[in-house]
């Protein structure tokens, strides 16, 4: 295993701690980042959210995301929850993905973010 391989799971590690103690105490679902490696700025997304649509501020901006543990946050390709659509479970843990991929990089209009809790 390379040194940057052994650092990144320990940072992701920490980051899946601070996700199930957030998880514990704020009323977060999840963050969608604008720029890959969870870059700046953050959109953050409540539990319960249903956001039709971005508007400008953060509309086809998100490249990598953030779901703590036990919600689910579903993401469509154009507003009003139309088009294609992802589905990231954050499960006991949280889910953590640097970056969406080529294919939805830059192309997430609107959201639904629902918790077990």
């Amino acid at each position: 295993m390379s040194r940057n391989t052994l650092v990144d799971l320990v940072i992701a590690g920490a980051v899946g701690l601070a996700a199930a103690e957030a998880h514990a105490s704020w009323p977060i679902c999840g963050f969608l980042h604008e720029h890959s490696n969870y870059g700046e700025p953050t959109y953050m997304a409540s539990v319960g959210a249903n956001v039709s649509y971005f508007g400008e501020s953060f509309n086809d901006k998100a490249s990598s995301l953030t779901v703590t543990p036990d919600c689910t946050l579903e993401l469509w390709e154009d507003s009003d929850y139309r088009w294609s659509s992802l589905t990231f479970n954050g499960g006991s843990a949280g889910f953590f993905l640097p970056w969406i991929g080529e294919s939805w990089n830059d192309r997430v209009s609107s959201f639904k973010c629902t918790c077990a809790r």
